[in-house]
């Protein structure tokens, strides 16, 4: 918020904040000020994941989803100062898969209207962090279309930092996608590309050069422009460019682009807070449209 009522773009891991009425307020600013806030989740340029939703837009209509993501539980030394406390798995992992999917359903006319959760506990408490700390959380969102709210959908999202210390791989991530007229498969945990280093002592290796390709061009040079973690931020700059150069009216093009601005996200946000608040108050809770937004109810 400073930076935007200094006139300043402003780019922000994912997800933008963890409560829905701050993510509004933000946007509300960052209009006022005709600043461009950019919200980091590569994914969106991640070539299957990218490919898939250009697809997902011939298969009818949004019936069902399913992702999963992990990360190795020696994350949580790198993390114990603040995990569970400051931020969850969910926020920090499920925001991946819920951004590709409201992205990816969102033009069809479908909107998130409850969420219900379950987290499991004692793996990351036994390692040091903080008590309160979950270990896998799953998010069950109900989704409507908006036209015709006879037609319903079910996405389930399950995020862990717990996953075994050897699996070969840093994420785990994988998604299905159903709906009318086909489906969608995506496991872009190997990518088929594996190394066995004995210097190491983990055995097999699974890399992904496709996030970042850090092997230099024939000439020593820096040669991962094609990652989709650079090409992430060389949309930021890019949407920076516009705005200085056409002015705050640039701002509802960049929103169009379906980019993942401040605008673009709203539901993201709304969704993971309202995850949160299902496990805290063990209760389903509501997202409902208003004619300011959204609120959780």
């Amino acid at each position: 918020l400073y930076a935007i009522e200094r006139k300043i773009h402003v780019l922000i891991t994912k997800p933008a904040v963890k409560t829905l009425a701050h993510h509004l307020a933000l946007l509300a600013a960052a209009k006022e000020h005709g600043v461009f806030v950019y919200i980091e989740h590569h994914k969106r340029y991640d070539p299957a994941y990218a490919d898939a939703r250009y697809k997902s837009e011939k298969l009818g209509d949004f019936n069902y989803f399913y992702s999963y993501m992990s990360q190795p539980k020696s994350q949580l030394e790198t993390f114990k100062a603040w995990a569970g406390v400051d931020s969850d798995i969910s926020y920090y992992l499920n925001s991946h898969h819920i951004d590709i999917c409201e992205s990816m359903v969102s033009s069809k006319g479908y909107v998130p209207v409850k969420v219900s959760a379950s987290a499991s506990k004692g793996v990351a408490v036994g390692l040091g962090c903080d008590p309160v700390t979950e270990d896998t959380i799953s998010l069950l969102v109900h989704w409507v279309k908006k036209d015709d709210e006879s037609k319903r959908a079910t996405g389930v999202y399950t995020a862990s930092w717990t996953a075994p210390q050897k699996a070969g791989v840093h994420s785990n991530q994988y998604f299905h996608y159903m709906a009318s007229g086909g489906e969608i498969r995506i496991d872009q945990a190997k990518r088929g590309y594996d190394v066995a280093d004995d210097s190491l002592g983990n055995g097999l290796m699974w890399y992904n050069p496709f996030y970042m390709k850090y092997a230099p061009d024939e000439e020593g040079n820096f040669a991962g422009q094609g990652g989709y973690g650079y090409v992430s931020f060389e949309k930021f700059v890019d949407g920076c460019r516009l705005v200085n150069r056409e002015g705050p009216k640039a701002l509802e093009v960049l929103d169009q682009r379906g980019l993942p601005t401040l605008r673009n996200t709203v539901l993201t946000t709304a969704i993971l807070e309202a995850g949160r608040r299902a496990i805290n108050e063990n209760r389903e809770v509501g997202i409902k449209e208003t004619e300011g937004g959204w609120e959780l109810v």
